[in-house]
């Protein structure tokens, strides 16, 4: 996304200062950026406005008010389980809509290795016509089995499908010898 005006970052708290750090070090054009903090703190004029997970819930109104040119979700696996109520203030939920934006960036160091239904919820949202049913992703990549309490979707099955279809849809897997 080249030169974005409203770009919205959202990271664990603890990477605020430095996703200021290195957006200041790496910026091709002068924009203002700001960093909310607490439930009052909203930097209403920066271009780039970062903010944490967990106060996300206290600037929905700012966050769902505009369509972002740019969204980053940093440690996107924060949004694996879409109960949270981190999950659903970005993915959206009942009355409410997901965070809009031109162009998403989901990144993560962190490999969601446990169940390819963690990964659902995240590549729904960043592409919503690859992965349009939860139902047909359990059937297709969790080996979903239905048993009295239910459907279970904990289980795995065609990984190697799965995996060359993020790979050539949405996914860009960089190890750190790269």
């Amino acid at each position: 996304c080249l030169n974005p005006k409203r770009v919205l970052i959202v990271c664990p708290a603890s990477l605020k200062l430095n996703w200021r750090r290195e957006v200041e070090k790496w910026l091709a054009y002068k924009k203002d950026i700001g960093v909310a903090s607490g439930r009052a703190t909203w930097p209403c004029r920066a271009d780039i406005v970062i903010v944490n997970y967990d106060i996300l819930k206290h600037h929905s109104d700012k966050t769902h008010g505009e369509t972002w040119d740019l969204l980053v979700l940093d440690e996107c696996q924060y949004v694996k389980n879409p109960k949270t109520r981190r999950a659903k203030e970005i993915i959206g939920f009942a009355g409410r809509g997901a965070i809009k934006a031109r162009k998403i960036i989901a990144a993560s160091g962190t490999p969601i290795v446990n169940r390819p239904i963690e990964i659902y919820p995240i590549v729904n949202y960043l592409n919503r016509y690859a992965f349009p049913n939860k139902m047909r992703f359990a059937t297709r990549y969790c080996a979903a089995v239905r048993n009295r309490w239910g459907l279970d979707m904990s289980g795995a099955s065609n990984l190697e499908e799965l995996h060359v279809k993020l790979r050539s849809s949405l996914m860009v897997r960089r190890l750190k010898e790269e």
